[in-house]
């Protein structure tokens, strides 16, 4: 199995400040706790707001949760750059999965607790 490549840059910002416009996987966090990893293909800072603009969609707990917590101070987005040389689709993809993994971030886990009853409801019929 191959060593998954490391970033090639790691971007630590908050919510208040203006977020990167480059790929990436981004990392969000609120008082030491992960909250969120998102991948973005194009602009972390462009994914960001169509999670806001999206938050009122039954899926979209993070667009939600980053309305009502208005702390963006104090919310910390990590942003992790693609290494040059790899695939970029490849590696957001695995590194989202690596760290959603490995962080269990909330919203993440409610998703696909939310994603699994939906296809248990479907198979049971």
């Amino acid at each position: 199995m191959n060593k998954m490549p490391k970033p090639k840059q790691i971007i630590r910002q908050t919510l208040a400040d203006e977020l990167p416009a480059v790929c990436g996987v981004y990392v969000i966090a609120y008082l030491k706790t992960v909250v969120y990893v998102g991948k973005a293909e194009s602009s972390i800072g462009h994914r960001l707001k169509t999670h806001k603009v999206s938050a009122l969609e039954p899926r979209e707990l993070l667009g939600r949760w980053m309305i009502y917590n208005s702390d963006w101070e104090n919310i910390r987005i990590d942003s992790l750059l693609p290494p040059d040389g790899v695939d970029d689709k490849w590696w957001l993809k695995e590194t989202e999965a690596a760290l959603i993994n490995g962080l269990s971030p909330l919203l993440n886990q409610q998703i696909s607790r939310k994603e699994q009853n939906v296809n248990d409801n479907y198979t049971s019929y």
